[in-house]
């Protein structure tokens, strides 16, 4: 796989209930991690998919204002279908991960999130964003990102690789009382900790402690994991 398509986008939005290892948990994860609270906030999301981080976030904070980022077009359209009810609140725009570092934001956020999608940068990629981050976060604010890591080792691989098979297989049958999902889960290869070297031109996962470092040396405090399983991390920082 050399990019990502809309072909891709289409198979993400049909089956990531199935192929997100305990999405809800993770979702609810992040939201508790930005620690907003009750107060007018603005939070930008990297790569927003679906919409359906954003529906919690702005559930659960009723003063937030909310700007979500994606490149695809067929993930922008789902996004704001599903954020319409928020009217204002909530915009979508387009934009590249890969140029997030030389983008101009409307303003300075209180929390900037993004789950699966900082993987498609390679290591100086991620240390562009990550110091990007710091420089525009308002004090205060979380950065909370959420993503397939690489895993530190073979060992560490084949659990991974072994967990995420479980996960989507208790997700089949929570969802069609068969293994359907984890068939379809296989056929399409997405587990990338199964069978072939991690990575490739569009899948660059980085390890968890090279991430945090690198968060940490662009300047952010209370760096910590805050969840891991199944070869996805959800790790946050504060900028002081």
């Amino acid at each position: 796989m050399s990019d990502w398509t809309e072909l891709e986008s289409e198979t993400f939005i049909d089956g990531a209930h199935l192929f997100v290892p305990s999405r809800d948990e993770l979702h609810e994860t992040i939201v508790r991690a930005m620690d907003l609270g009750d107060r007018r906030a603005f939070v930008i999301e990297l790569s927003c998919g679906d919409g359906e981080l954003a529906r919690r976030v702005l559930m659960r904070h009723g003063a937030t204002h909310y700007l979500g980022l994606d490149r695809s077009e067929r993930m922008r359209e789902h996004a704001k279908e599903r954020l319409s009810l928020f009217g204002a609140r909530a915009v979508v725009e387009s934009f590249d991960i890969h140029n997030f570092a030389d983008m101009s934001l409307p303003s300075r956020p209180d929390a900037l999130i993004s789950s699966l999608a900082v993987h498609h940068l390679d290591g100086e990629g991620k240390k562009r964003l990550f110091r990007k981050a710091f420089a525009e976060l308002e004090v205060g604010g979380r950065l909370v990102i959420c993503d397939v890591v690489l895993p530190a080792g073979a060992v560490a691989t084949a659990i991974a690789a072994q967990q995420w098979n479980c996960a989507v297989a208790r997700n089949s049958l929570d969802a069609f009382g068969d293994l359907r999902g984890l068939e379809r889960f296989h056929e399409l290869e997405w587990n990338m900790y199964s069978g072939t070297p991690v990575g490739d031109e569009i899948d660059k996962p980085s390890t968890l402690l090279e991430q945090l470092n690198w968060v940490q040396e662009s300047g952010f405090k209370d760096v910590d994991v805050i969840w891991h399983y199944a070869g996805h991390a959800v790790f946050c920082a504060t900028k002081r």
